[in-house]
């Protein structure tokens, strides 16, 4: 099975080994088992090789954003919302428009391939505990953040922060 471009075989089958260790299953072939993947796919380009509480974060801040009501309410057009254009190559199929998205990654122009599976095994642990619930939020009501260590961006100063971890800001609207 395909999901973003992505093989999900592999993937079903690590969160299913999760499933068997937490006490909150989303069954493997169930609607959500998308949304687990976008919200990991986001914590793996946004905070990978960061410890596991920051990937624990990020996952969070998605979540935030789907119970809210200025954005989608699934995981994955959450982290792929932002506007699109008809791709050259083939006109049916939409493309973000590049540096115009939510989640920098999502439209940098760069390859969203995973390569690091390490990285991406701790991502799809941290994105399975926060969406099943089964963690402690640890950044409120936050729904935007930024890495203060690359990047303050213009938004950070019309927004309250919720917190400060490691290798992100974490902020909510005022």
């Amino acid at each position: 099975m395909m999901m973003l471009g992505v093989d999900f075989s592999a993937f079903s089958v690590l969160v299913s080994t999760i499933m068997q260790l937490t006490i909150v299953p989303v069954e493997v072939d169930s609607p959500h088992m998308e949304d687990v993947f976008c919200v990991a796919l986001n914590a793996y380009h946004e905070a990978r090789g960061e410890d596991f509480n920051e990937l624990l974060a990020v996952s969070q801040v998605v979540m935030n954003r789907v119970d809210a009501h200025d954005y989608p309410d699934t995981a994955c057009d959450v982290v792929t919302q932002g506007p699109t254009r008809p791709s050259w190559n083939d006109p049916d199929v939409q493309i973000p428009r590049r540096h115009r998205c939510q989640f920098s990654w999502w439209c940098d122009g760069r390859s969203d391939k995973v390569y690091d599976a390490s990285a991406w095994n701790d991502c799809i642990v941290a994105a399975y505990l926060v969406y099943v619930g089964a963690v402690n939020n640890q950044v409120g009501d936050a729904t935007h953040y930024f890495a203060h260590e690359k990047v303050v961006p213009r938004w950070a100063a019309s927004m309250q922060v919720v917190t400060v971890f490691n290798g992100h800001t974490y902020l909510r609207r005022k």
